[in-house]
């Protein structure tokens, strides 16, 4: 699962491209802080038998202002998704509805301390 923020920038405005600058380090460092919070709590509500899944799930920058988060281990989708044998146990979905806000907070704050700079 992966999402990505876009800030328009003014390029005939130097001011403004100061400030887009200055809010994408703010957002960036705020996401991060989420994501690491998100890894936290996917970390406690996976399924465990082996604790290989858990150690899979991640929470990356890919490009810009572009995350990636979810687990790598082969099996996580079948995990978080079931199969025609095992009932779904899902970890990734509900992180995210859980944080979902946060993202959208953590901008607007991010905004908040551009303007004020």
């Amino acid at each position: 699962m992966s999402f990505s923020v876009s800030i328009l920038e003014d390029t005939a405005s130097a001011m403004l491209k100061s400030v887009s600058e200055n809010l994408q380090a703010k957002v960036h460092v705020k996401f991060l802080e989420i994501g690491h919070q998100m890894i936290i709590y996917a970390s406690m509500i996976v399924p465990v038998r082996t604790g290989y899944l858990r150690s899979t799930i991640f929470f990356v920058a890919v490009e810009g202002l572009a995350y990636s988060f979810g687990a790598s281990a082969d099996y996580s989708l079948f995990v978080e998704i079931g199969t025609y044998r095992t009932r779904a146990q899902p970890f990734i979905q509900p992180t995210v509805e859980v944080f979902a806000s946060m993202f959208l907070d953590a901008v607007v704050q991010a905004v908040m301390e551009a303007c004020r700079a």
